[in-house]
């Protein structure tokens, strides 16, 4: 049997070549001094050719002796915090390196979160200023006004409504934008009027037993949700 010492084999590979200095990373978002962040915002720094992965530190004391959250990035320019508070002040830096060497410690940014609030709106009015139903689009729409400036992340509403057929009732909930929510779709063909809650933390869905002609009543959740 021929045997060999030596074998030529060809392989494909990729070669990147770092350099020593690795450098320091620009800051993006949310820049330094930045105010009524979301609780978990979208941090994002600019790429450093000469790296290849970014240490990501997030911390409530500003010599980082209390890390709150942490994460190494490998090839990406962003990090989604999910264990940030409402109501805080936060302070992130970024440390490139590469296989080679660490780079420097980006400037530290500091940033706070918005505080988390519950506003009861009840200043609902009925399109025309009435409650009666439009023939011509076939709906009643009943309408509130929020005036601040927030980013809304939770939401019920009450609603109280005499008809004696559910099942000729379909309910949506829509913003000013135009994005809308499916709240209830003829699901109770043979109920009896509406007095209800309606959340994403609804304890039940939007259903009742066949043959049901009491009232729809209870914390029930949208049909197609909110958020």
């Amino acid at each position: 049997m021929p045997t060999s010492t030596s074998a030529t084999i060809d392989e494909e590979f990729n070669l990147k070549v770092f350099d020593n200095n690795v450098g320091e990373v620009a800051i993006v978002s949310p820049i330094n001094g930045a105010g009524n962040q979301v609780a978990n915002p979208l941090l994002e720094w600019q790429d450093l050719p000469s790296a290849s992965s970014y240490l990501v530190e997030v911390s409530t004391s500003s010599d980082f002796s209390m890390i709150a959250e942490s994460a190494t990035v490998v090839n990406k320019t962003s990090f989604q915090t999910t264990l940030l508070n409402p109501s805080q002040i936060y302070y992130w830096r970024i440390t490139p390196s590469n296989g080679c060497a660490t780079g420097s410690i980006a400037s530290i940014a500091a940033f706070q979160t918005a505080q988390d609030v519950c506003n009861v709106y009840d200043n609902e009015y009925f399109e025309n200023g009435d409650n009666v139903w439009e023939t011509d689009v076939n709906a009643v729409s009943a309408r509130v006004d929020v005036p601040e400036d927030i980013e809304i992340t939770n939401l019920s509403f009450y609603m109280r409504a005499d008809h004696n057929d559910t099942g000729h009732i379909k309910m949506q909930l829509s913003s000013p934008s135009g994005r809308f929510s499916e709240v209830y779709n003829r699901e109770c063909a043979a109920g009896r009027d509406f007095d209800l809650i309606v959340s994403d933390q609804g304890t039940a869905a939007f259903a009742c037993n066949p043959g049901y002609t009491g009232a729809l009543t209870g914390n029930l959740r949208a049909w197609t949700g909110f958020f």
